[in-house]
């Protein structure tokens, strides 16, 4: 994903992080909440991601994020914790993130933000199906971040 090269690149980290805030330009997701903040690049979270599949209820997840610079970017890193940590939703199927990961940098003009993603949604449902979802949902997800950061300008 490509972003604007206006923005600082801690505006970009800043926005991609900000849990609390996440609702209201994040339309994928219903709820977020930081359930321990340990330090600024340190905390635990919750959400619940709407799935824009029929018949398929929305996923929450419960997550740790560290973020750290190193050489030319910012990494933002996310994985599962335990269910222990946080009580789980009784109407909701709590899905798990085995790795997360996010590279911000400056390349030219622009920033480049590169992300791969492991996450089980605890459905069985053919890859092409999902597969489309996902780049549907990748690319209003560029556009909602664009929208966000101009925002807050």
């Amino acid at each position: 994903m490509t972003v604007d090269g206006r923005y600082k690149i801690s505006n970009v980290v800043d926005t991609l992080c900000d849990i609390d805030n996440r609702c209201q330009w994040d339309t994928s997701v219903n709820v977020s909440k930081v359930i321990k903040k340990y330090n600024r690049n340190l905390l635990t979270y919750y959400y619940i991601l709407k799935i824009p599949v029929p018949f398929m209820s929305d996923r929450e997840f419960l997550e740790k994020r560290v973020v750290f610079c190193w050489e030319e970017g910012v990494y933002i890193y996310n994985t599962s914790v335990a269910d222990s940590f946080y009580p789980s939703s009784d109407d909701l199927i709590r899905g798990s993130t085995v790795f997360s990961g996010s590279h911000v940098k400056r390349e030219g003009k622009n920033i480049v933000i590169r992300t791969v993603s492991q996450m089980d949604f605890k459905v069985s449902m053919p890859t092409f199906f999902i597969g489309g979802k996902i780049a549907d949902g990748s690319a209003t997800f560029s556009k909602q971040l664009a929208n966000r950061l101009s925002d807050l300008k």
